[in-house]
């Protein structure tokens, strides 16, 4: 189930209130994907209203929030995943950097 937050100035018309304009990509939404039946929504409105959903901004703005949600959700393996690809950086950085030495000195 995905939710938009609009404020009343926005929503003069109920046409401004369909879509998400340029203008809305700084507001907030609710997002649950296991919502998909009639019966859970109004559990879902329940918890967004008791703020147990978290709210997530649109655009860039809410990209930080929404990739740390996803790296904790996949906690053990985006670790070791976070790892290996600094890991790989910087053997990368590292054989670069004495192949120009090497370079250099002939």
């Amino acid at each position: 189930m995905y939710l938009h937050v609009f404020s009343a100035a926005e929503c003069t018309t109920f046409d401004n209130c369909l879509g998400v304009s340029p203008a809305a990509q700084n507001k907030k939404f609710f997002e649950d994907v296991e919502v998909d039946e009639l019966d859970e929504l109004e559990t879902f409105l329940v918890d967004v209203v008791g703020g147990e959903v978290p709210a997530q901004r649109e655009g860039i703005w809410g990209l930080p929030q929404r990739l740390w949600r996803q790296f904790m959700d996949y906690y053990p393996h985006s670790v070791i995943a976070a790892v290996a690809v600094l890991v790989a950086i910087a053997v990368g950085v590292l054989r670069g950097s004495s192949e120009t030495a090497k370079a250099h000195e002939e």
